[in-house]
């Protein structure tokens, strides 16, 4: 949420690109903030590490030396540490352990010298305590200008579970005290619930009801049987309440309570308030379910069921009773029931506001070429391979980490394939072509095929994997728009321009692209290409994007490239690009203003007639397209070049959108949803008792971390980021060079 401090200017976060080399041969040193530490709870502080490490990993300022904490200071939680004291450790490393960064560990912090070491000043912390980017535990007041709530808190612990998961981890001893709590008081019982009721001194928030917990409490007990209840608050009257009302049933530790917080009482033993502290927290983390409030105390045990007890299921449900917003509950539904059913009508806005959803809505893409009635039909036909030539899958992979997400290649190949066969090719046995740089020698390609005799490597090079123009464009990273490498520009022209001709040239009539990150979830009942065939399609996609061609600094550059080659070219006709806009009278109404961005095809899926993409009317646009070399120099990808070439040329009923098959794809690291989609299929007779056994058994995704992005889409159960649920900025980003007559970044999947 917003808060007065706007973040990390833009123009100093540049500057990090001339000191990042230098600042990642020295190891991070993590520090409190002076200014908050007379005043603060034990949890501000690891948060004052994730938020320093979000940032440093963020902008790729830590190399191969780890990261280190140091907190010697004195505050309510600790007493000052001297250098000179070699035997006990200062704050953090009381509760936590150094550091974990890959292999690397240190465990001796003053042995590392001076000139090997950076800090953030105190204001740069004091900014990440509010950057927008941050890790934020909860929202502060004046809130106003982020939606606050369940869409928002989620996206907090994503972020720190990453950092948690990565760095940070409590001492084993604590870990051990943890889980011997946990088991005394509740080993053989039924079900727990971890309370959270924060009381003496709720003051950035007002104080929860108690009456809330109660009726939270008693829906639990009753509908568990053997249930208990592990209470942590710091309010002794509240201990009082709950016992009178659950005293068989209500567990808690033995830890010392006033009626105003112990935090500010330093008679207390400040070691012993700590460790009570953190063993609230630890126990939390390893209940069944969750009810809370806004709090570091439970917010940490979040974090902590991820870094500290992945053994253990998700919660079954975590309720946050100060959650600012329930807009969405009508559209995602609980954990158990799923989404609403679709409504009568949806609403279909080109240009969409961030936040300005209704309750209840079901959110609608331009689903104009789905029939799912031909589907249904296709595997009642059984339809099988084309009778006028062949298909084949084409799947460009690495055998190397990812150059731009940093992930390994193989083993995510081998999913895909593993998929692939599994709900398609044990039966069709369409060819398969992984495409590739030369990076899978021949020992590689013989494990992969092994049994497989339809999968062959066709390795891209010559014009196949080039930069066109070759000269006169300027270089990468240093002229060109994106921060994309080469080997991803040069995949952008194979999938735009260079896959017809060379499909063609092996004999293929078909083409059906995978992605090494997309997943066939469930069976496809028929022969996709003979579908093509059969039903007289050109071109066939599974999820619609709307992708930006957006450049800064010349935001009409991609719409008026189209508009000049519809008006040299094709005399002012545009098509079906501009069915979802809002004017469609003329040429000159194919701008982002009148259609947003403009909606296209998810095409790491799609299926092409390659004969109709090499026909002289699109090969001209696509020639002239690349003779530009926007490709390469503005990034304007194959997902816009190909939707805009079906749209201009290839007519509306030749065009079909599936909808019967679940598929997913995700770009990024593959441990949780980055950029992608997964959309259930109509074929699938209980839509969310099968998205939750993909999540679980093929994705193995977090069910609780990703419920922020699961919605309703034309009555298909759709998990997607971005969505149409929290699509369209209304706000310009950070850097934004324009005014308000430009419209703001407005992508979507759905």
């Amino acid at each position: 949420c917003s808060h007065i401090i706007r973040g990390y200017p833009s123009h100093k976060v540049a500057k990090l690109d001339k000191l990042r080399d230098s600042l990642k041969k020295k190891h991070l040193r993590i520090r409190s903030l002076y200014q908050f530490v007379s005043g603060c709870g034990f949890f501000t502080f690891p948060l004052f590490v994730i938020n320093q490490l979000e940032f440093a990993v963020r902008h790729g300022l830590i190399g191969h030396k780890a990261p280190i904490v140091y907190m010697p200071e004195s505050h309510h939680y600790s007493d000052c540490h001297s250098d000179s004291d070699k035997q006990t450790p200062e704050f953090w490393h009381k509760w936590f352990k150094p550091l974990k960064h890959g292999q690397m560990q240190f465990s001796d912090v003053q042995e590392i010298d001076e000139s090997n070491v950076w800090e953030f000043s105190q204001d740069s912390i004091m900014t990440a305590y509010y950057d927008r980017n941050s890790v934020h535990a909860y929202p502060y007041p004046g809130d106003d200008e982020w939606e606050c709530g369940d869409k928002w808190i989620q996206y907090q612990r994503d972020e720190a579970n990453f950092i948690m998961d990565n760095f940070i981890h409590v001492t084993d001893n604590m870990r051990t005290k943890a889980v011997k709590l946990f088991n005394n008081k509740f080993e053989g019982s039924g079900p727990v619930l971890g309370l959270h009721m924060r009381g003496t001194d709720k003051v950035v928030h007002e104080k929860v009801d108690p009456k809330l917990y109660v009726k939270h409490t008693n829906a639990f007990v009753k509908k568990n049987k053997n249930a208990k209840v592990f209470l942590a608050t710091d309010d002794k009257s509240y201990v009082s309440m709950m016992r009178s009302n659950f005293s068989n049933t209500i567990e808690y530790q033995n830890a010392e309570r006033e009626n105003k917080n112990v935090l500010y009482n330093d008679q207390y033993p400040k070691d012993l308030k700590s460790e009570q502290v953190l063993l609230d927290s630890l126990t939390l983390a390893q209940t069944d379910s969750m009810v809370k409030c806004w709090s570091g105390v439970s917010e940490f045990a979040v974090y902590f069921r991820d870094s500290e007890f992945s053994e253990k299921p998700t919660f079954s449900s975590v309720i946050d009773l100060e959650s600012a917003t329930q807009k969405r509950k009508r559209i995602v539904g609980d954990f158990v029931t799923g989404p609403s059913k679709p409504q009568e009508t949806c609403k279909n806005d080109p240009l969409p506001d961030w936040g300005k959803s209704k309750e209840g809505e079901t959110y609608c893409c331009p689903h104009m070429n789905a029939d799912f009635a031909k589907e249904k039909e296709a595997a009642q036909l059984k339809i099988g391979k084309p009778k006028t030539g062949k298909g084949c899958f084409v799947i460009l992979a690495q055998n190397k980490r990812h150059e731009t997400y940093g992930r390994t290649g193989l083993d995510i190949l081998n999913n895909t394939l593993r998929l692939l066969y599994k709900n398609y090719n044990n039966r069709e046995k369409d060819d398969i072509l992984v495409l590739h740089e030369g990076d899978f020698d021949e020992e590689t390609q013989k494990k992969v095929i092994a049994g497989r005799p339809e999968i062959q490597f066709f390795h891209l090079k010559g014009e196949n994997w080039a930069q066109h123009p070759k000269t006169g464009i300027g270089r990468v990273h240093h002229d060109w728009a994106g921060v994309e490498g080469m080997g991803y520009r040069k995949m952008m022209r194979w999938y735009a321009i260079r896959v017809w001709p060379a499909l063609k040239a092996k004999g293929y009539k078909w083409v059906c692209r995978f992605d090494d990150d997309s997943y066939l979830l469930s069976p496809i009942p028929y022969n996709l290409f003979g579908f093509m065939e059969h039903y007289g399609y050109d071109y066939g996609y599974r999820n619609i994007a709307r992708e930006t061609g957006l450049i800064w600094d010349d935001a009409d550059g991609y719409p008026r490239l189209l508009r000049n080659y519809s008006s040299a070219y094709m005399g002012g006709k545009t098509g079906w690009m501009l069915d979802a806009c809002n004017k469609k009278d003329s040429v000159d109404d194919l701008n982002r203003e009148n259609c947003g961005d403009f909606w296209g095809f998810y095409n790491n899926f799609f299926v092409g007639h390659i004969d109709r993409f090499l026909e002289p009317d699109i090969q001209h646009f696509l020639n002239t397209i690349d003779d530009t070399g926007v490709i390469f120099t503005k990034r304007w990808n194959d997902l816009l070049l190909q939707s805009a070439t079906t749209q201009l040329f290839v007519e509306k009923k030749k065009t079909f959108h599936f909808t019967g098959f679940t598929y997913a794809h995700n770009s990024g690291f593959h441990d949780m949803l980055h950029y992608g989609i997964v959309q259930i299929g109509l074929h699938e007779q209980k839509p969310y008792k099968s998205y939750i056994s993909y999540m679980e058994e093929e994705l193995k995704w977090n069910m609780a971390m990703h419920s922020k992005y699961l919605i309703n889409v034309n009555g298909l159960l759709t998990l997607a980021t971005p969505n149409p649920a929290t699509c369209c900025s209304n706000a310009a980003p950070d850097g934004w060079p324009n005014g308000p007559e430009v419209l703001t970044p407005t992508q979507m999947l759905c």
